[in-house]
């Protein structure tokens, strides 16, 4: 076994955990997609820094295994901000997945108007301002309601209006 092939045994494995945690996803485990998310990510970088430079085969499994960690970190700042119990949402480690994944575009050389970098951005800007809304101060709650008047003073109100009919007429 070479090199080449313990890398693809490595990056079918990162698949695995990448299509594993993305099932758990779609059943709103989140938590459990983000450890399973957590280790492909994980598996990736291992390809990435096992890999030598001067091989152009290794090379190109260096450039699949960092656009693959790249959309898993994009997958991951996506799952951040979707816990449904608020103290478990982080935005900072949203931001950071993307800004990282950001950073792996822009080692392969993708431009600022690729698809996959615009989407980046996009949800970079997304999660910013949904942390300024987290933090805003929500409005007052409305005044409690006033009680319907009692018979005694609907009676009140009766006499005193029609003393001001007569008043009046």
């Amino acid at each position: 076994i070479d090199s080449l092939d313990v890398c693809r045994v490595y990056r079918s494995f990162a698949g695995a955990l990448r299509n594993w945690g993305t099932g758990y996803w779609k059943q709103r485990r989140i938590s459990d997609a983000l450890d399973r998310l957590k280790e492909a990510v994980s598996m990736e970088e291992k390809i990435i820094s096992h890999q030598s430079i001067g091989d152009t085969t290794a090379n190109g499994e260096t450039i699949q295994a960092k656009e693959s960690m790249a959309q898993m970190l994009g997958i991951l700042g996506c799952l951040y901000v979707e816990y449904q119990m608020v103290e478990l949402r982080s935005f900072k480690n949203s931001k950071n997945s993307f800004q990282r994944a950001l950073q792996i575009y822009g080692e392969i050389g993708y431009d600022a108007s690729h698809p996959s970098v615009l989407w980046v951005v996009s949800n970079l800007d997304s999660v910013h301002v949904m942390e300024i809304k987290s933090k805003a101060v929500p409005p007052p709650p409305p005044p409690p309601p006033t009680p319907p008047p009692s018979k005694k003073q609907s009676t009140e109100t009766t006499a005193a209006e029609e003393d001001l009919n007569e008043t009046i007429d």
